[in-house]
C-alpha cells in the first residue's frame, strides 16, 4: 500500500494504527490516510473511518496556491472487515497536475489536510521508506517511528502489516 501525505509542512509515512484509533474521539479525523491507486502523478485516494452512523463519503479538495472554490467529490463507503462497527470510507481524486501540493477536508470536518502529487519526472533522487507493523504496545513507538521517516523527506511509504 502506498501512501504520501504532507500536513501543515510534516510528511507524514505511516498509517495512523487503526486499532488504537477507535479508542479516540473524532475517530474519522483521526484516521485519515492516502493511498495511491491509479497513477500517482494524477491521482489520490482518500480513505477515513467511521461510526456506523456517519454515512456521508464526501471530500473537497483544491490546489493549495488556489483561494477559489473548492471542489467537490463524493465517494463510497463499506463496512469494516471482520464485523467491526465501523465504515470505511473512500473518495478518489483523479484528473489532478503532478508535482503539485493539495489541500483537502473529510466533509463535514474542518480539519483541513495537504497533499503533494509525485512529479512527472524524476529531477534527482527517489526518497521513500518502508515499513511494518509499527505498533509496539504504546502510541509513542509508533511516534518516533514516524518522525524518525519523515526526517528522511520520503516521497511516498510502503506500509506492509497491520
Amino acid at each position: 500500500m502506498f501512501l504520501l501525505c504532507r500536513v501543515r509542512g510534516y510528511c507524514y509515512v505511516c498509517l495512523f494504527c487503526l486499532r488504537l484509533s477507535f479508542c479516540w474521539a473524532g475517530l474519522a479525523e483521526e484516521t485519515v490516510y492516502l493511498t495511491w491507486q491509479g497513477n500517482p502523478t494524477t491521482s489520490m485516494t482518500v480513505q477515513w473511518i467511521t461510526p456506523p452512523r456517519e454515512r456521508q463519503s464526501r471530500v473537497v479538495y483544491r490546489a493549495r496556491q488556489e483561494t477559489g472554490d473548492w471542489l467537490d467529490r463524493a465517494g463510497e463507503e463499506r463496512p469494516f472487515p471482520q464485523a467491526a462497527p465501523y465504515l470505511i470510507h473512500r473518495v478518489t481524486l483523479d484528473h489532478l497536475q503532478p508535482n503539485t501540493l493539495y489541500t483537502f477536508k473529510v466533509v463535514p470536518y474542518e480539519k483541513e489536510y495537504q497533499f503533494l502529487t509525485a512529479p512527472s519526472e524524476l529531477e534527482g533522487e527517489l526518497h521513500f521508506v518502508v515499513g511494518g507493523d509499527m505498533y509496539h504496545d504504546a502510541p509513542s513507538f509508533m511516534a518516533r517511528t514516524c518522525q524518525a521517516a519523515a526526517k528522511t523527506n520520503p516521497l511516498f511509504a510502503v506500509i506492509g502489516g497491520d
